[in-house]
């Protein structure tokens, strides 16, 4: 496996760090996103999601109903 294509890293302002990114199985039409979601303690502790592009859309299309509610 290898990480591929932009990736983008968000800090929330409870001190978290969350990096999105896409990682690829070379010659192989596999793919998926991926979220690295920091502890924010600073200890080096994360968490890791991965998901299918229809599963990323999903979130995306959550996150932003809750947004444009704000």
């Amino acid at each position: 496996m290898e990480g591929s294509g932009p990736r983008r890293t968000v800090e929330t302002r409870c001190g978290r760090e969350i990096c999105v990114g896409q990682t690829t199985l070379p010659n192989v039409r596999l793919g998926w996103i991926t979220l690295r979601i920091s502890s924010g303690l600073g200890d080096g502790g994360e968490e890791w999601v991965t998901l299918s592009g229809a599963e990323a859309a999903a979130l995306g299309e959550a996150l932003l109903e809750q947004a444009r509610r704000i």
